[in-house]
């Protein structure tokens, strides 16, 4: 649970970097602008992902940790 966040930030940025690249090479930028472009995108969804993802697996595991405490009471 605790490497969740981490993996869909990665796959989040690695999906990013590739999307925002092909779609500026085929509008006709230039390729290393096209992949600082590409970094800057996939850096701003990397770190939203792992934001979400931290707060999604926070979430679940305090529900799951009060529904254990309910139960036992």
């Amino acid at each position: 649970m605790n490497r969740l966040p981490r993996n869909v930030a990665l796959l989040g940025a690695i999906l990013a970097f590739c999307a925002a690249l092909l779609a500026a090479l085929v509008c006709g930028c230039a390729p290393l602008a096209a992949a600082k472009r590409a970094g800057l995108c996939a850096a701003a969804v990397a770190a939203v992902a792992w934001l979400c993802g931290y707060i999604a697996v926070g979430v679940l595991s305090d529900g799951l940790w009060r529904r254990s405490q309910d139960e036992e009471a």
